[in-house]
């Protein structure tokens, strides 16, 4: 089976959160999925930043835009062979203007990796774009149009939670949605045991949609029981300043520990220094960061929230309801305070991962579609 893959994705395995975790959650799929006997992987991509080797059936073709793309992929299309095209990550307004080539080559066309569209704030845009009269327009006149095109020409679209499904079923047939959830290299983040130092983990990019202003708030609350606290957030972005005058005008300074953009492996090892992880995001398409502190074995809190399916609350951590955010310093001291808690929530969140998050597993479910649709 050969799968040639159409969006051009900026692929990465530095598992970097600045602009998000696409990049290294698309190259972790592509090179599971070229991993599998028989199959090969072709796919367009705008650059790389890959620290390990790339399994030899994923080829990874350089390019900077569709139209490149369009004149570079005959060579790469032979009708002889069963081949699957697809685009993954596509999002709304995002759209695929060669989609219409599986039409041509009598190949079935995948949508796939779709997520519930999020709110943007004004510090995650620049130039025209912070105007939402504006994103609103462009949004209606020049990419919904496109958008709708693109998804009409598709064979199955995957989304990545049952949410994801509901709101795509408004374009496609909900029979030809699958949903399969994102999937974690369970080898780069093994699960170990608990640290004695009580530690709190944010791995995001410093944004104000994620909340993280709220957490540092509930810290006097915390150290007042759990004295010997201390909170980690791992990732940059337009926030950090402000989120470090907050620290130090509540007094807190010498608890929070700003990392900034860390490399693969350092990233793995605040996992396995952290107590409990906390995302707090009000607004998201999936939480990556959880399904990789679940895989070391940490429970997480995170908001009541569609892109936080993969937290059961009161099994694998504790879900808040925005309404509720008074209640986060209570959830994380009795997580830092009940030893047996933690070990539980965290052996729990490990063993949810491993049945329905490892990468090999979800790559499976992928070729499984594949087959069908062959």
């Amino acid at each position: 089976m050969r799968i040639l893959n159409l969006s051009l994705l900026r692929l990465n395995d530095s598992h970097s959160y600045y602009g998000g975790a696409i990049g290294s959650i698309g190259y972790e799929l592509l090179s599971s999925l070229a991993s599998i006997d028989g199959v090969d992987v072709i796919s367009f991509t705008q650059g790389t930043d890959l620290s390990y080797s790339v399994p030899s059936s994923l080829n990874l073709v350089q390019a900077n835009s569709f139209s490149e793309v369009k004149k570079i992929m005959p060579k790469y299309l032979q009708k002889s062979e069963e081949t699957i095209l697809t685009h993954f990550y596509f999002h709304e307004p995002e759209y695929t203007p060669l989609a219409h080539l599986a039409n041509k080559l009598d190949s079935p066309f995948v949508i796939g990796m779709c997520e519930l569209p999020h709110h943007r704030l004004r510090d995650e845009v620049s130039g025209l774009l912070k105007s939402p009269l504006i994103r609103k327009i462009g949004k209606s006149i020049a990419y919904m149009p496109r958008f709708k095109k693109t998804l009409s020409l598709c064979d199955r679209l995957i989304t990545v939670n049952g949410a994801a499904k509901q709101y795509y079923s408004k374009y496609v047939p909900t029979t030809q949605i699958g949903v399969i959830p994102y999937g974690v290299n369970q080898e780069l983040f093994p699960c170990t045991s608990l640290p004695e130092e009580p530690r709190i983990l944010v791995v995001s990019r410093l944004i104000r949609r994620r909340g993280i202003n709220a957490l540092i708030d509930a810290l006097p609350s915390i150290i007042s029981e759990i004295p010997d606290v201390h909170l980690d957030i791992v990732g940059d972005g337009p926030q950090r300043i402000p989120l470090e005058q907050q620290a130090s005008e509540i007094g807190v300074s010498s608890r929070v520990h700003f990392h900034g953009n860390v490399s693969a492996e350092a990233l793995t090892q605040h996992y396995q220094n952290c107590s409990v992880f906390c995302h707090l995001s009000t607004s998201d398409g999936w939480n990556q960061p959880a399904l990789e502190a679940m895989s070391t074995g940490r429970p997480v809190i995170g908001m009541d929230a569609h892109h936080n399916s993969m937290i059961l609350d009161g099994i694998t951590g504790y879900l808040i309801h925005p309404m509720e955010i008074n209640s986060l310093p209570k959830y994380l001291i009795q997580i830092l305070d009940d030893g047996n808690l933690c070990s539980q929530m965290g052996t729990s969140a490990h063993e949810l991962i491993s049945t329905n998050h490892n990468i090999a597993t979800v790559a499976k479910q992928y070729l499984t579609e594949f087959q069908r649709l062959l």
